[in-house]
């Protein structure tokens, strides 16, 4: 009777054992999928990021071409206030 309970026992566990590496197995192959998806989805908008960011470029160099007075003259108002405020921030400091 041992002997038979035994036997019983085995191929419970043997089954129980099969169907849990068949449960990872499938888990596994999911996860896979999903990060290969969410890679593909970065690959993409990376992409279209750098896309946008050469048109801006693109654009920002024509313009300059097109008005190289005005372009100058952005230049410098943008350092003077970006100089001026690095100022007031150090004078703040002290």
């Amino acid at each position: 009777m041992a002997n038979h309970a035994e036997e019983t026992l085995n191929k419970v566990n043997a089954g129980a054992q099969q169907e849990f590496k068949n449960k990872i197995s499938g888990a596994e192959k999911g996860l896979e999928k999903m990060v290969h998806n969410v890679g593909k989805t970065i690959g993409e908008r990376a992409m279209e990021i750098e896309k946008t960011a050469s048109n801006y470029m693109q654009t920002g160099r024509e313009y300059v071409q097109e008005h190289p007075a005005k372009s100058v003259a952005i230049a410098a108002v943008a350092g003077l206030v970006a100089g001026g405020l690095v100022s007031l921030m150090m004078s703040r400091r002290h």
